[in-house]
């Protein structure tokens, strides 16, 4: 008989990129082990979080972490048996998280770590939010694996102003155009491959871009998630 196993998931940072990471989920479910029928899917408690971020503003991380912790309390209710969160800025309260959590939370910093260093990347560029930079949620991490980080600010610039038009309009085409030219620049720079470290702007990751390998923490979370699933089902 399978066990029943409660996957709880704090989402809607920012709101656009849920339905992305559950997509994924279920891919992954199909792919890894063949589910099929709405029973075989995994049971999850999904708590849309409205936190306190803007592209534009620092974060006010009393704000953040009080936000974070009342959806930690509300999965610790709903009694799951770990926690996946899709958004890489809010893993820099982690063991916050994780001290309030009744069950393990799966670190997707580390996924994407672990990717890179299996993967044998020596230079990347850094797709996130500045909030995420501010934090050295990975630059530390990256110098310690002996990676090269390709960044600046003029590609940060990039980012934050395709990361505005895809949290007005999702993909549209003038998200196109942005992603197009960040691209670009990433790879004349020299970058191998590419963290994408925002959920809101994973998605792109549909768009045509060849010559370049992506790390993308939400494909790599979403795989995580059912990874753990199945191990606990068996």
């Amino acid at each position: 008989m399978i066990k029943a196993v409660k996957i709880g998931a704090l989402v809607g940072m920012g709101p656009n990129s849920t339905s992305f990471f559950y997509d994924k989920v279920i891919q992954y479910a199909r792919q890894l082990y063949g589910a099929k029928h709405d029973n075989d899917f995994p049971f999850m408690v999904m708590i849309s979080l409205p936190t306190p971020f803007s592209v534009e503003e620092e974060l006010n991380h009393d704000a953040m972490k009080k936000s974070l912790l009342k959806g930690i309390e509300t999965l610790n209710q709903c009694d799951v048996d770990f926690i996946v969160i899709p958004c890489n800025v809010v893993h820099q309260y982690f063991p916050d998280m994780q001290k309030a959590s009744n069950s393990p939370i799966i670190n997707m910093v580390d996924l994407v770590l672990e990717s890179l260093s299996l993967n044998q990347n020596t230079s990347t560029a850094l797709i996130t939010t500045e909030s995420t930079v501010r934090a050295d949620i990975y630059q530390s991490r990256l110098l310690e694996e002996n990676i090269n980080l390709v960044y600046s600010e003029r590609l940060q610039i990039m980012v934050n102003s395709l990361l505005k038009e895809l949290k007005a309009a999702r993909i549209s085409e003038r998200a196109i155009q942005l992603w197009n030219q960040l691209f670009r620049s990433i790879v004349k720079d020299g970058a191998h491959s590419a963290i994408i470290a925002c959920t809101d702007i994973s998605p792109c990751l549909e768009l045509p871009s060849d010559n370049l390998k992506f790390i993308d923490s939400v494909d790599l979370l979403a795989k995580a998630t059912i990874l753990e699933y199945m191990q606990r089902i068996a």
